[in-house]
């Protein structure tokens, strides 16, 4: 059988049969990457459902946590989507009796077994995990996970609903649940059905934290990339390594390094953080131990204390044993073991016999934060000196400028091409990488650092007929940084306003968006527009989703007003039919990782801009009978297209007209004649 005969429906479109069909053709010559640039509306899902269901063993990976919820509610009968613990409530914790301030149930990310020493922290989880600490005398173990079995795959069965098997992990082997069914994690049940599901579905950020740290998903037959323009965010995103200055507290003599006015290049800086960082991590197992053995005089409950440190054993140093017993003797020497901890004990208003109690929460704690940075030092340092000439640091301070002070050192790597195996595409033995806006192969996979010679470039033209999107560039001005924040241009910001309110005049009755670039121009066009309070919808971070699903609901012609919906957002048909795009999306060029790629890697911001411009005029056209209008106010999107329209029709096609000395009366006039003859009513 061939790849096609696996797809899930019964007719084609014309551009599927095309792409599994040239899939076929790399795989029998023996090609193992496949880039497939696949327009909004040539069925991306189908085709990753065929290809999957083909291969019999895969992972598909998207950017969002909506596309996942799209593959499962078009295929519930292929795949099992997979989650992270934010997600999921604890059980545990929920049937203790734990709730937030508000009254929910706590998530599995901060959950019971979040307090374990064995398991990964972040820098947004320090508070909260430490407020959960202080309620417990001893950290209880969790045992509504499943745990490695004693007996094998096999000898189980793969019928997890008759025995205790709950699936087999690529690092732990066969695993199997402690707890009767009523009292499993609800988390672990749905990562215990991706681990046994022949197609799972990820978002890119959870799929690379469960199969680098975690280790139970293995390698499988194929690995599908939906949304494949992202892959080189997501893997930077994964690999860069944040030192804050919270992470001193719990390391007593430590300062971050002196640079004082010594004027030093990039590489020289990176390199005398590293070489401190490597005498951080030296440092961390004797400070370990002392907490290890600070607990047993505490009388920390044995079977917990050696728990703990076989988990350190395995994670941080396979002598703690020996260390403990050399600081126990050096102890001895000395007449004091004060510590911050114990100065803190001694100063609290607790009752005397609460005190030890309290101390050993305090340890307990500092020993889960002492392991876990450890890790994540060595994690860096680890790929950092693969290359060192290939990362950036950028140190952030606090404070005015006599008492400014380091609040933490940022690590980025500048390529990804050399992590990208490693971390992500060696989990499919063969890799298919699909998205809308590839739009220079080579240069694509090169950024991956996919060999040419293993890869297969299939790109779909646009199909969407072009006279059903016009492009009308308005140019009220040049709509940049300099003269929208540095010169406060009032009758540049007016005409911003002025264009905007023409717009929507024009479309009374329908729904559009309006992509701003920043939160900024969202907020004022929100104050300042005659319409603004009535139609304009703008969000922040949290509420994104729910504002976009009250757009999508309502009956009433509202207009998103939005910095970050360029991708991932689908406004088909009457959801949208215009959109407004305010400035030429360049990316931030303050930005230090940006500014050291432009300089490394000249393509690569024509790149970058050629991508959003194409994401944002695609999310109001979803298929060949869809039209909409988009409107351009940036005086410089005439020419960024017309620069770059090779890269651009790749992925968009539509027809453009300029209308000269916007917002003149004799122009808005002229625009609104063209629109309303046009207008498909």
């Amino acid at each position: 059988m061939v790849v096609k005969d696996f797809f899930p429906h019964e007719e084609f479109r014309e551009q599927q049969e095309y792409v599994l069909d040239k899939i076929q053709e790399g795989l029998d010559r023996g090609k193992i990457n496949f880039i497939i640039q696949a327009p909004t509306g040539s069925g991306k899902t189908a085709l990753s459902i065929a290809i999957a269901r083909y291969f019999k063993s895969a992972y598909i990976c998207t950017n969002q946590k909506s596309l996942q919820k799209q593959y499962i509610e078009d295929y519930p009968q292929y795949a099992n989507e997979v989650t992270g613990r934010g997600n999921w409530t604890c059980k545990a914790l929920q049937e203790m009796g734990e709730k937030k301030e508000d009254g929910s149930g706590y998530p599995c990310s901060e959950g019971l077994c979040k307090l374990s020493v064995d398991e990964e922290e972040d820098e947004e989880s320090e508070n909260k995990k430490h407020k959960m600490i202080e309620k417990f005398e001893v950290i209880p173990e969790c045992d509504r996970k499943p745990v490695k079995c004693d007996l094998g795959y096999e000898e189980q069965g793969k019928d997890n609903q008759s025995s205790h098997f709950a699936g087999f992990s690529s690092s732990r082997g066969s695993l199997c649940w402690k707890t009767k069914g009523h009292e499993k994690c609800e988390y672990y049940v749905q990562k215990m059905k991706g681990l046994n599901s022949p197609i799972t579905i990820f978002n890119y950020n959870y799929f690379l934290i469960e199969s680098n740290y975690v280790g139970d998903f293995g390698e499988r037959e194929v690995l599908i990339a939906d949304e494949g323009h992202n892959i080189e965010f997501q893997i930077a995103n994964f690999i860069k390594f944040t030192f804050s200055n919270r992470n001193l507290n719990f390391l007593p003599g430590s300062n971050f390094p002196d640079l004082g006015d010594i004027e030093l290049t990039m590489k020289e800086k990176l390199e005398v953080y590293a070489f401190w960082l490597e005498n951080i991590k030296k440092t961390i197992p004797e400070e370990i131990a002392k907490e290890v053995i600070n607990l047993e005089k505490l009388n920390y409950p044995e079977k917990e204390l050696h728990r703990i440190v076989k988990i350190i054993r395995n994670k941080v140093d396979s002598r703690i044993e020996d260390l403990i017993d050399v600081l126990k003797e050096r102890i001895k020497e000395k007449r004091s073991n004060e510590d911050n901890i114990s100065s803190l004990v001694a100063r609290s208003q607790k009752d005397r016999s609460e005190k030890p109690k309290y101390e050993a929460r305090l340890r307990v704690e500092r020993l889960n934060k002492l392991v876990n940075l450890h890790g994540k030092i060595a994690r860096f340092l680890l790929e950092y000196w693969k290359n060192p000439s290939k990362w950036i640091m950028e140190i952030k301070e606090k404070g005015k400028e006599k008492d400014k002070e380091i609040e933490s050192v940022n690590f980025k790597p500048i390529f990804i091409n050399e992590y990208a195996e490693s971390k992500f595409f060696r989990f499919g033995k063969i890799r298919v990488i699909l998205s809308a806006t590839i739009l220079d192969c080579s240069y694509f996979a090169g950024n991956m650092g996919l060999n040419p010679e293993d890869t297969v470039f299939i790109p779909i033209p646009p199909t969407f007929p072009p006279e059903n999107h016009g492009v009308y560039h308005l140019s009220i001005g040049k709509l940049n940084f300099e003269n929208l924040v540095l010169n406060n241009d009032r009758i540049l910001w007016g005409n911003l306003v002025v264009a905007v309110d023409v717009i929507l005049s024009m479309f009374p009755k329908y729904k559009g968006i309006i992509h701003t670039s920043n939160s900024d121009i969202s907020k004022y066009l929100k104050s300042y527009c005659k319409e603004g309070h009535s139609r304009l919808l703008t969000h922040n971070q949290q509420n994104r989703l729910e504002v976009l699903n009250h757009h999508l609901e309502s009956p009433e012609p509202t207009v998103l007003c939005t910095p970050s919906m360029t991708e991932g957002v689908d406004l088909a048909d009457d959801s949208s039919r215009f959109q407004i795009l305010i400035k030429v999306p360049f990316p931030d060029i303050s930005d230090l990782y940006i500014s050291t790629r432009k300089d490394k890697d000249k393509f690569f911001y024509k790149y970058k801009t050629a991508i959003s411009v194409c994401q944002s005029i695609g999310r109001s056209i979803r298929s060949e009978e869809d039209w909409a209008y988009t409107f351009t106010l940036d005086s410089r999107f005439p020419k960024y297209i017309s620069d770059h329209r090779s890269l651009i029709n790749e992925s968009v096609s539509f027809y453009e007209k300029r209308i000269l000395d916007f917002p003149s009366e004799k122009s808005i006039q002229k625009l609104k004649k063209e629109i309303f003859r046009n207008l498909p009513f």
